[in-house]
């Protein structure tokens, strides 16, 4: 996620209007007032310069920056506009309205205003800064990455471009440069949560597994994980772990639901240490893990008696005590679907002409940008669809019907949709129908969990930067044995191209289950 551009200066610049001195004395005091932030003050000094001398450059803009402040950019852009026109060649009225301009998510008008400001003044690590936030904004991020790479040179110091830089490349799978840029970004502010959440990430997807959980503990001080996640009053202490041998203890839940299965894998590691453990999870989950961990009681989230408990601990902590090296990770299936629903699936799957069955989806994410960066588009799964001779059952929650004709199309086959099935609230159900698939191939989402956590055979296709859980230079997953992973090498459509074709190579091979 790309850091907001930075806020317009205040600061006067002189131009070819030379104002007297009674009006140069008013403009002085006006702009002291604006510094001080009392706007309108500032406004009426301005203004009264205005009346006297309509062609005066910095007023004009300067106006144009107290709209911006009060949320008037219409407005805001008229008057810098205005300036820019009387004085074309001042670096900082371009500057600000390029700042303007992404305020109103004109991000291509916002480049080239920072792109002429650069023009004229080479050095301005700022506009070079708010460059790159504006071309992210545009998806461009080949672009993006040298404009926060000469906002360094410039300013080696610079938070802005050393955090986006740094996000760039975790993006781009370059994941020893993006730790290399949050490590300098936290010599600066080292009591930034957001800086050590990104970190983290780092640490993690490089496999530092014990350092990597203690920096993701600063999750619950970092407001972008604090808009999907906040703060729950429990009315339980925080658990010690070095002294829970006889306490009764609640893992609370957090987060969307491929994390609380992902992080279920660590249940029965508190339960041997604990005297009785509580688990609190998305009423989805609830009757699939009461199944699964006989030995806990489960509570629907914010269904628990705190009165019965004793401490909690938040279950994205759990890897932090039970996860510290790679051979703390055993990848067994951990989740049993219900018997009784996987055996109508099975009899509904026999009825298909094909002997493979694969499951798929291609969707990932909640947050519009994680959304984005875990999906495929659906022109990419034609190839696999024409390509090999299997069922191919759609696990994807939340289609709408015009997917799933558009879906029909991409294949030239009628594909698997089973319509009394909802994918995203009956996960009962979901779980029990992928226990009985042959394979699972699917985008980074809540159904690869499931079907790695079953102990199902699931193909992940990743971008080329993943999220923290899929560690670097591994084919398959520290967290599930079943689970091998097809990485894009490049960003953008020739990545998923490429993938698929792995993907198909692959499903032709002999000895296809032959590790599971």
């Amino acid at each position: 996620m790309s850091k907001k551009p930075k806020k317009p200066g205040k600061k006067s610049i002189k131009n070819a209007v030379v104002l007297p001195p009674e009006l140069q004395s008013v403009f002085n005091q006006a702009l002291a007032h604006h510094q001080q932030g009392q706007l309108q003050q500032a406004v009426d000094g301005y203004s009264q310069v205005l009346s006297h001398e309509p062609n005066h450059p910095d007023s004009l803009h300067l106006v144009g920056l107290v709209f911006q402040s009060n949320g008037d950019l219409h407005q805001a852009k008229e008057f810098i506009s205005r300036a820019i026109e009387l004085s074309p060649k001042v670096a900082g009225y371009h500057y600000n309205l390029g700042v303007l301009l992404q305020g109103l998510e004109w991000h291509s008008e916002a480049v080239d205003a920072y792109r002429i400001a650069i023009r004229l003044k080479s050095d301005y690590a700022q506009a070079y800064e708010n460059l790159g936030v504006a071309l992210q904004d545009l998806d461009n991020l080949k672009a993006a990455l040298p404009a926060y790479q000469q906002a360094l040179t410039i300013n080696p110091k610079s938070l802005v471009a050393l955090t986006n830089l740094g996000t760039l490349y975790f993006k781009n799978g370059k994941t020893a440069e993006s730790l290399s840029c949050f490590d300098k970004a936290l010599g600066l502010n080292p009591a930034d949560p957001e800086l050590h959440m990104k970190r983290s990430g780092c640490l993690l997807r490089m496999g530092q597994w014990a350092e990597g959980w203690q920096e993701y503990r600063w999750r619950f001080n970092a407001p972008t994980f604090l808009e999907s996640n906040p703060v729950r009053s429990l009315g339980l202490p925080h658990a010690n772990i070095d002294s829970i041998a006889n306490q009764r203890v609640l893992i609370s839940c957090e987060q969307g639901l491929g994390d609380e299965v992902m992080f279920a894998s660590c249940i029965n590691d508190l339960v041997a240490r604990a005297g009785e453990v509580s688990v609190e999870c998305d009423p989805r989950l609830s009757p699939l893990f009461a199944r699964s961990f006989p030995n806990v009681k489960v509570y629907s989230k914010n269904t628990f008696d705190s009165a019965s408990l004793e401490c909690h601990i938040p279950a994205g902590d759990l890897p932090h005590y039970f996860r510290k090296v790679d051979t703390d990770f055993n990848g067994d299936a951990y989740l049993l679907a219900d018997p009784v629903r996987r055996h109508a699936w099975q009899q509904r799957l026999a009825e298909l002409p094909q002997p493979l069955k694969v499951g798929f989806s291609w969707r990932g994410g909640a947050e519009s940008r994680a959304v984005v960066a875990r999906s495929i588009d659906l022109k990419y799964w034609s190839t696999l669809f024409k390509g090999v001779n299997a069922n191919f059952v759609n696990l994807q929650y939340r289609t709408t019907q015009q997917e799933r004709d558009e879906l029909n199309v991409v294949a030239g086959q009628s594909l698997c949709h089973y319509e009394d099935l909802d994918t995203f609230n009956d996960i009962e159900g979901l779980a029990a129908l992928i226990s009985e698939l042959d394979l699972v191939i699917s985008a980074d989402n809540a159904t690869v969990h499931l079907a790695g956590a079953l102990g199902v055979p699931v193909w992940i296709l990743l971008p080329e930067g993943p999220e923290r859980r899929w560690t670097d230079g591994r084919d398959g997953s520290v967290w599930y044995d079943s689970a091998r992973l097809f990485r894009s090498e490049v960003t953008g459509s020739g990545g998923w191209s490429e993938v698929f074709k792995m993907v198909i190579k692959s499903l032709g091979e002999k000895d296809l289950f032959s590790s599971q």
